[in-house]
Formats: structure tokens, C-alpha cells, sequence
């Protein structure tokens, strides 16, 4: 499986990690789960990503379509890689959207589900 997930609810984070390609079954399981944990409130992200394959147009699609509908309800989006070519869509996003998105290696995994925890403060 490409993608694990996580959850700690009492923390309002969820953690995805990626490794490999991205399936449509896999994103299939994943959103009911992401959309039960978001029922209940905003919440952070911590997205750990080891490895990047890709995914088909209709993972592309149906992600797109996800994030729109979910960008308000998100609070801290984590992004831990040493994938350097993460960096640039990363910060565009970063810019686009009202979340706040950091970029964290992957030595640094403790130190981004900390800062996931935090968005009581969104100041920093």
C-alpha cells in the first residue's frame, strides 16, 4: 500500500504517509476517513512523503475536487520529505491558500507533528 494513515483525533492531526505510486482504491479509502475526521472539526496534516510515483488523472481529479471542497476545514499542512522537488509546489500552495504549509525533512518528523499540534497559535 502507497499510502498509511493515521489519526489523532484528540490532537485534530492526521498523518499520510506516502510511498510509491498512488492508487484510485487507495484514495478511495483514504477520503471517507479524512472526511469523518474532518466532520468533527478543523484539523492539521502531517503528510510524510518517502517516496512519489505519481497517481492517474482520475486520483489527480478526485484530489483536486477533495481539496477544494476540505481547503477550509485544514489548519497546518505539514509537508515531510527530502524530495527536493516538493519545494516548489509546496510554497505555491503555501501562497494560494489561507493554510499554513511548512516544509520539514524527513530527520525532522518530530518537529512537524509538533508544529501540526500547535495551530491553536497560528501566528508563527
Amino acid at each position: 500500500m502507497a499510502v498509511t494513515y493515521t489519526a489523532d483525533s484528540q490532537a485534530r492531526v492526521v498523518e499520510l504517509t506516502v510511498s510509491g505510486k498512488i492508487t484510485h482504491a487507495e484514495f478511495e479509502e483514504v477520503v471517507p476517513k479524512l472526511e469523518a475526521e474532518l466532520a468533527r472539526g478543523p484539523l492539521s496534516l502531517v503528510e510524510v512523503i518517502d517516496s512519489f510515483e505519481g497517481f492517474d488523472a482520475r486520483t489527480l481529479w478526485d484530489g483536486l475536487k477533495f481539496d477544494l471542497a476540505h481547503w477550509s476545514e485544514f489548519r497546518r499542512v505539514a509537508v515531510v520529505s527530502d524530495l527536493t522537488w516538493f519545494s516548489p509546489f509546496t510554497r505555491l500552495a503555501d501562497r494560494l491558500t489561507h493554510l499554513q504549509i511548512r516544509e520539514f525533512k524527513r530527520d525532522q518528523l518530530e518537529e512537524a507533528r509538533a508544529w501540526a499540534r500547535n495551530w491553536t497559535s497560528l501566528d508563527d
